[in-house]
């Protein structure tokens, strides 16, 4: 079984790895630097160094300013720093990167819910289950997070009532 001390040894082998690969330089040129520097941005975040992992995922949407991945991530490390607002556009530019991937929509219907617009976070599952080519877990997923929102809006309305019954 590996030790806390064995899975540190393998990021570090791994961040090595990565960093060699990043300087080789090939005719024609590797075309996917943007997945050297996303797993470099990775293992900072699981060694908790965050700025450093900012600054590579950063670096990989230079490289790639669609990677998707990368743009999660972002959005994520963003919004856990308190961040809101920047991990949202995180989060736009990810879902037009990649529309048939629930994650962005869920991440910004969620946003959306935290602000009290229900309607707009609604309307962003609507749009994206309208979409063709999903896949069917993520037809599932989305299902599942209309109908939490909904129960939220019918949970939000039925206080209302009685807030206004109470008076």
């Amino acid at each position: 079984e590996k030790t806390l001390a064995d899975t540190k040894a393998d990021m570090e082998a791994a961040q090595k790895i990565i960093v060699k690969g990043l300087a080789v330089k090939e005719t024609p040129p590797y075309r996917h630097k943007e997945r050297f520097y996303h797993n470099l941005a990775l293992i900072a975040q699981m060694k908790g160094k965050q700025g450093v992992a900012e600054k590579a995922f950063r670096k990989a949407l230079e490289e790639n300013p669609t990677f998707y991945m990368s743009r999660q991530q972002l959005a994520i490390l963003l919004g856990k720093a308190g961040k809101v607002e920047a991990a949202k556009e995180q989060w736009d530019l990810a879902r037009i990167a990649c529309p048939l991937c629930l994650e962005p929509t869920e991440q910004l219907a969620k946003y959306y819910q935290s602000k009290g617009d229900l309607r707009t976070a609604l309307g962003l599952v609507t749009d994206f289950k309208k979409l063709e080519g999903i896949n069917p877990p993520e037809a599932k997923r989305a299902l599942e997070l209309e109908a939490e929102l909904n129960m939220t809006r019918a949970k939000l309305a039925k206080q209302a009532a009685s807030s206004v019954q109470s008076r």
